[in-house]
């Protein structure tokens, strides 16, 4: 009976430290402008005379035009896959910034279908 209320009492507070992390703490809209500097490591692998794959990772820093802007000089890791083939291309990804305080803002990257998108193109969210 000792070893299960331990056992309840630590999930308790596994689940209230990672409460933080797993639970959004709410929606805001940001907008502020500012630049990228980064390097990047790409692979590319040719499967074919049509037809590519580009796995890629990105780390940088944001810098934004107004230095009080929210994520200004944050670390920015991006990674992601990218297809391009005979019908087009394909992409999905990740990009990650975080600043000094430990906030994080994290986006996914996609390619959004259309049917009317021409081959070649790329459109996105």
């Amino acid at each position: 009976m000792k070893k299960l209320s331990t056992a309840a009492l630590l999930i308790l507070v596994i689940a209230i430290i990672w409460s933080g992390e797993v639970f959004p703490q709410g929606t805001q809209n940001l907008k502020f402008s500012g630049t990228h500097y980064y390097g990047d490591t790409s692979k590319v692998f040719k499967l074919d005379q049509d037809q590519m794959i580009v796995n890629f990772e990105i780390l940088g820093v944001r810098v934004n035009d107004n230095v009080e802007d929210p994520f200004h000089e944050a670390s920015v890791h991006i990674v992601g896959i990218f297809y391009m083939g005979k019908d087009g291309a394909r992409l999905r990804g990740f990009e990650t910034w975080a600043d000094k305080d430990g906030d994080k803002l994290i986006w996914e990257i996609r390619e959004k279908k259309a049917d009317d998108s021409p081959p070649g193109t790329l459109p996105g969210t």
